[in-house]
């Protein structure tokens, strides 16, 4: 997400020459453990969304009896941090992005919402061909990544599905 200081960043096996414009930081979705509700939503094109999608989406994410949408604004902003999380969850789906940065984003749900998060909706993306980086300590689900890397020491390791070298 930040500009490289040194090295080179590659996508598609085509070496990136601006990482600030706007057709690659497109690429990206996120949602970091300090994310930020905004009342709109808005779609890719950067128009607000339908009141139909939003309503799917907040039931979908058991929001629609805490929030309301009018107008492609929420009426209620005044949520708990998982239901925050919830609502960027919703923003990030509807920016239908290629790849998906999920900071810790599990660890303030219920585990209706965490088992849903890696049982349902990662699946759903990853069959959509997104690519999903998913940051986290929960480790009874390190068996569902494709590739799993930790840190040790201050030096990035990738490992295999049982946690070995």
């Amino acid at each position: 997400m930040y500009s490289a200081t040194k090295g080179d960043v590659y996508l598609d096996n085509n070496k990136v020459v601006d990482t600030r414009s706007s057709n690659y930081r497109s690429l990206f979705s996120s949602i970091f453990s300090d994310s930020y509700v905004f009342e709109h939503f808005l779609t890719k094109s950067g128009e607000c969304a339908t009141n139909d999608i939003v309503n799917k989406y907040l039931h979908q994410f058991k929001l629609d009896d805490v929030v309301d949408v009018k107008n492609g604004k929420l009426t209620n902003i005044e949520l708990s941090s998982g239901q925050r999380k919830r609502i960027a969850m919703i923003q990030a789906l509807l920016d239908d992005a290629s790849i998906y940065i999920f900071d810790e984003w599990p660890a303030e749900q219920d585990p209706v919402f965490r088992n849903y998060f890696y049982d349902q909706l990662l699946p759903e993306l990853k069959s959509k061909h997104k690519t999903i980086i998913v940051i986290s300590h929960d480790e009874r689900y390190f068996d569902l990544a494709d590739k799993l890397y930790r840190f040790y020491d201050g030096q990035v390791r990738m490992e295999n599905h049982k946690g070995n070298p």
